[in-house]
């Protein structure tokens, strides 16, 4: 059995490469040449697909011929509409929250934080801490505000880490786009095939490009962007654990507006065609990227967006809730939640074993 199984993973691992494209033979310099290598890229179930695979139908004859023209238009300005409704639902939704709840939570930062920090400064920063009083402005502010040094942090690395999801698949699509082989007429070239029960996409006209890049990309980078910098602000003035969980959960709901959309108002066969097509992506691999590169580059990307969030613009109030954090190391009755405790007998009062 074992030897069978061994068998089976070497079969596989040789398989696997040349999925990938190496060739056996090198270069006089003893390096292994790479050939080309051809992806199968999935479409995801959203209207930013569903538009482009409509797209794509209007401009295919057979298409056309088959299914008739004015279905064909039908189903594409019905996918055109789709898009269009779970951009402005998403834009609209993100811009209230932006400038109303988001923006009720962080004016009470706005006044006092830079007295504050420099009043728990001069507190704690001489070489004998001295006990600020519960009635000063602080102090008072550091049981209102200041109670979630480190979980921000946490809950700002989950966010962005959602968001990295949206900017991948933005950037794929993009990159699909703008390397997928072009064709002049589609008659003499038609940009897709059929094979194993699927339709594969394998070129591009420059007219479906530029209208892909318009009305899918371009809205798809500018709807992540902001509702990145919302949701990190939004999280960021939580003021407690219970809101702080509450929000991230909302949040959440606006990211899976639009596949909510697609899939509550898109055609069941449509959506089961859009499962079978695919798009044909052919590159030259590079094993660094492909087996860590990636990788690396998106938790760099990641630790740069929570650093300009916490230690760049907001980088006073997180100074703040380093200062309470401190304070309240130094005297601990005085957190709000926790009084006297310390973690380990409030973890056991909190499983009801204390």
């Amino acid at each position: 059995l074992f030897q069978g199984r061994l068998a089976n993973c070497t079969q596989l691992a040789m398989m696997r490469t040349l999925s990938f494209g190496k060739d056996d033979s090198s270069d006089e310099s003893g390096t292994d040449v790479m050939t080309e290598d051809v992806l199968e890229i999935s479409h995801q179930g959203t209207a930013h697909d569903g538009v482009m695979l409509a797209s794509v139908c209007l401009s295919c004859h057979d298409y056309v011929r088959g299914h008739g023209k004015v279905a064909t238009w039908i189903q594409f300005g019905s996918m055109a509409l789709l898009q269009i409704g779970g951009v402005l639902l998403q834009v609209t939704t993100v811009f209230f929250l932006l400038v109303t709840t988001t923006q009720e939570a962080a004016d009470p930062f706005r006044n006092g934080v830079s007295e504050n920090s420099k009043t728990l400064s001069a507190a704690i920063g001489g070489p004998q801490p001295v006990r600020v009083p519960n009635t000063d402005p602080a102090i008072i502010m550091c049981h209102e505000f200041g109670n979630l040094h480190y979980a921000h942090l946490i809950v700002q690395i989950m966010w962005c880490s959602k968001m990295m999801i949206e900017l991948t698949d933005a950037i794929w699509r993009c990159r699909i786009l703008l390397t997928m082989p072009v064709t002049k007429t589609v008659a003499a070239e038609p940009l897709t095939r059929m094979g194993g029960g699927r339709t594969y996409i394998d070129r591009m006209t420059n007219r479906l490009r530029l209208l892909a890049m318009i009305c899918v990309c371009i809205p798809q980078f500018v709807c992540a962007f902001f509702l990145w910098w919302t949701g990190a602000k939004f999280l960021f003035f939580a003021t407690s654990m219970g809101v702080l969980i509450m929000k991230a959960i909302s949040l959440s709901f606006i990211t899976q507006l639009n596949e909510m959309l697609f899939g509550a108002f898109a055609p069941m066969r449509f959506r089961q065609f859009l499962k079978k097509s695919v798009y044909t992506h052919t590159e030259v691999p590079s094993w660094h990227w492909e087996l860590w590169g990636s990788s690396a580059a998106k938790v760099a990307f990641v630790a740069f967006q929570v650093y300009v969030v916490i230690g760049v613009i907001f980088a006073d109030v997180t100074a703040f809730r380093a200062l309470c954090f401190d304070h309240y190391g130094f005297f601990p009755d005085q957190v709000k939640v926790k009084g006297s405790d310390d973690l380990w007998h409030l973890f056991l009062r909190s499983m009801e074993l204390s």
